[in-house]
């Protein structure tokens, strides 16, 4: 085995509005620390590591680094594509994929070494 974390398929839904909101905050973080923008309303822009650029890219790491502390594979920040391990069967290690784009629960798996291009519907788990 792989991984020690393993998710079933209702566990990784039940994970998704939090991977929504990291990716969510991570992104806003991002934005503002390369484009110079104002923090969002409501922040004074002293948030836990202050307004510096520097500091919203680390904080939005750390917030990335929530996914990984659950067990949760991040495969690429910048689309929000990460992988739930899962076993299928008894001992058949796979990955739940999901993207933002999937919407609000998870449409795709694939094998641990098949990648992206190699997801295949739900359904067929």
């Amino acid at each position: 085995m792989h991984y020690v974390k393993h998710f079933s398929l209702d566990e990784a839904n039940s994970l998704i509005p939090f991977v929504r909101e990291i990716f969510d905050n991570a992104h806003r973080l991002i934005l503002e620390a390369t484009s110079g923008q104002a923090p969002s309303a409501g922040g004074n822009g002293h948030g836990r590591h202050g307004a510096d650029p520097a500091g919203k890219i680390e904080s939005a790491n750390a917030l990335l680094g929530d996914l990984t502390d659950r067990g949760i594979v991040l495969q690429d920040a910048s689309r929000g594509l990460v992988d739930f391990p899962h076993l299928r069967g008894a001992d058949e290690e796979v990955f739940l994929c999901y993207e933002l784009t999937d919407g609000d629960h998870i449409v795709a798996w694939h094998d641990l070494h098949a990648g992206y291009a190699g997801r295949r519907p739900i359904e067929e788990l």
